[in-house]
């Protein structure tokens, strides 16, 4: 089963450091990174006490169930 990432839906990011985090998509840009494009993910961060938006490469990025 194929899911269709779209603004709004919870995801599972994973960063460089091995850190896990889960967050919601706030915009998905087509590109040329791995997985085809970015995700701009809000989360809270390692090291922050709010949530921010980072933009993920969309092969870091997984659905949450």
């Amino acid at each position: 089963m194929t899911t269709t990432l779209t603004n709004g839906i919870a995801v599972k990011c994973s960063d460089q450091a091995g850190n896990t985090i889960n967050g919601i998509i706030v915009e998905i840009m087509p590109g040329n990174c791995r997985g085809g494009g970015l995700a701009m993910v809000k989360a809270v961060w390692p090291g922050r006490s709010r949530a921010s938006v980072r933009d993920i490469e969309l092969a870091d990025v997984e659905v949450t169930a």
